[in-house]
Order: C-alpha cells, then structure tokens, then sequence
C-alpha cells in the first residue's frame, strides 16, 4: 500500500502494512464504508505512532489478526454505517502519521505565563477592543470608563460572545476551512446529519458549528470531542474562553454525539444544552419556521503547536497599541466603542 511510513522496526511496519491492506481490501468489497472505514484506518495509525520502537506485539496484533474487517468495525465503531467517505488510499496518503491536533490549552497557558496576563485578560487582547466595549452599550453599566473596563478584565466580570470566541479560534487554528451545507439550503436536520458525519471522519481536526444562536469549535482528536466556547456579551459576565480551556473536558466521541442529537430534541434540550454548551440553545433560532438554524465548517490543516504560538503573538500584536490606549483612558467605554466601531 503506496503510505510513506517512518524508520520503525519491519515487524511494526509489515503489520502496518498488512492491516492498512485488509481495510483497503475491505473498502472494495463494501464491508467497511465511510466514517468507520476512516476511523478504523486512524486507529491503526494511532497505535503504529505509540508502538513504533518495540519489536513485537505491536499493532494489536494478537488482537487484530484473524479478525475480519467487518468484525474489528463492529467492535471499535458500533458497526455505525451513517455514511461513505473519502476513499482509503488517498485519505491515508494524506493523512498518515499526521500527530494529533496541537494542545490549544498549552499553548494558551504558554502565552499566558510569557506575556504575565490573567486568562480572561489574555482572551480580551486577542480580540478587538472596541468589539468587546460595545457589550456596553445599552446595559446597566454605561457609564464605565475603559480604565475601569480593563481592570475588570482581570478579576473575570466580563465575557466575550460565542461569535467572538469562533472567530478568533478558526483565524487562529487554520488557515484552510472547507464550509458545510448552507443552512438553508436544506432541511436542518439533514445538515445535523452531514455534521455528525464531519465528526465522525477523522480526518477533520476541527469543526466550527453553528446551532441557533450559538457558535462553538469543536476539536476532533482521536476517539475524543472536546468543545472551545464562550457565551454572554462583555459587561454581563458568562463563561469566557479561558474558562473553557479549563472546564470542557474531552468527551467520547459516541457520547458527544448523543448529547448533540439531544439538542435538537424539544424534551432532552434544556438538559443537552446546560451539558454542552454551560447554558441554553434554541436550535429554532433565527430559522425558518418549522425548521432549525445550521451550519458547520472544518479543516483537516490545523497549525502546528509553533505556528499556533505564532498566530496568538500575532494576534496579540495587532491589537497591542489599541488595548494600550484603553487601559489608560478615563473616556466612557460605550464612547470609545462608537467611535471605533464607526
């Protein structure tokens, strides 16, 4: 099979070789389609990337051999056969060997501890002052200079919106996103249906969803999901980046998609959305009536943990001169949104 392997005792490799053949086989027959296909294949790289240096045993092979393709789906995957993939060949040739996605909570604590802010306080220099101020406008807290804005920044009483925080992820994550089905242009439920399909392929490293009025980023990282997310608009409090990257935990992939499912349900919902997203998510939304508000786009390309790094100083330093000036204004906050947001 044409996969460009590493320097790894033959044992390891020839097993490699000989399981990635049996699935390929598989995938011709029709016995192993789409995201289990894939997923399978992933995990055979998985283990080949755990077990490269030791001479026997590797790959599962008691565990693997004389199992058949069907069998080894059943067991790992549920025998699930939502939907076709990508072929085998080409997705492996892309994607073999291809480590997990960086810890985007390292790097985050990384920058952090360099740069000598609070979390929260390091989550607002990433984004745009005046995006962040404008949460003032219109609440109980209008008068507030931007001094006092920043200084709040420090002690968590402020929060950016779920947009805010999506956005920023997917400018810092990737450079190369492929969008979903539109919402819109099909029902709903069928573009939950394409979603869960984009989990289940694993090659995709990361999806930004929207559900509703709800944005969020979802890390695809071997058997496991794991969310990145904010809620609640500057000036209000809510739940900020920087607590996420402290509270979502991974969770399996299985359970993961359970618990969306469980989402679109009117009778499982409120339980569903405080699990997931720490608060609520009307999937009705801002959509046509009778129907429900989707929309999703991943990547397969994310930065490396050094050029994430990168992207955050980068970030950082185009924001630096504006949060500068805020941090010493006594001018109202609300006033130095209208004016920048102009």
């Amino acid at each position: 099979m044409p996969v460009d392997l590493p320097h790894a005792h033959p044992t390891v490799t020839r097993q490699l070789r000989e399981n990635l053949e049996t699935l390929r086989q598989a995938e011709h027959d029709h016995e192993l389609e789409g995201p289990e296909l894939q997923q399978a294949v992933a995990q055979q790289l998985d283990e080949f990337r755990t077990n490269k240096q030791a001479p026997r045993g590797c790959m599962g092979r008691r565990k693997y051999v004389g199992m058949s393709a069907t069998d080894l789906a059943a067991q790992k995957l549920g025998g699930d056969r939502a939907a076709r993939g990508a072929g085998l060949v080409g997705w492996v040739q892309a994607q073999a060997l291809r480590g997990p996605p960086p810890d985007l909570g390292r790097v985050f604590d990384q920058v952090q501890r360099e740069q000598r802010f609070t979390g929260r306080e390091l989550e607002a220099r990433l984004l745009n002052p005046a995006g962040l101020l404008a949460g003032y406008i219109g609440g109980p807290d209008e008068a507030v200079t931007c001094r006092q804005a920043y200084a709040r920044l420090k002690d968590a009483r402020w929060a950016s919106s779920c947009g805010q925080t999506s956005d920023l992820l997917k400018e810092l994550i990737s450079d190369d996103w492929v969008a979903g089905p539109a919402s819109g242009s099909k029902p709903g439920m069928e573009i939950l249906d394409d979603l869960k399909a984009a989990i289940r392929n694993p090659a995709n490293t990361h999806i930004r969803v929207q559900i509703g009025c709800h944005s969020f980023m979802i890390e695809n990282s071997g058997p496991n999901c794991r969310l990145y997310q904010s809620y609640m608009a500057v000036g209000f409090g809510g739940y900020g980046l920087a607590d996420s990257l402290q509270t979502d935990r991974a969770t399996p992939r299985a359970e993961f998609l359970q618990r969306l499912e469980q989402v679109f349900d009117p009778r499982t919902n409120d339980h569903a959305a405080a699990t997931l997203f720490r608060g609520t998510c009307d999937p009705t939304a801002n959509a046509d009536p009778g129907d429900v508000k989707i929309s999703f786009e991943t990547t397969s390309q994310p930065r490396s943990a050094a050029q994430l790094k990168r992207a955050f100083e980068a970030k950082l330093g185009e924001n630096r001169a504006a949060w500068r000036e805020v941090a010493g204004s006594n001018q109202r906050a609300t006033e130095y949104a209208l004016a920048h947001l102009a």
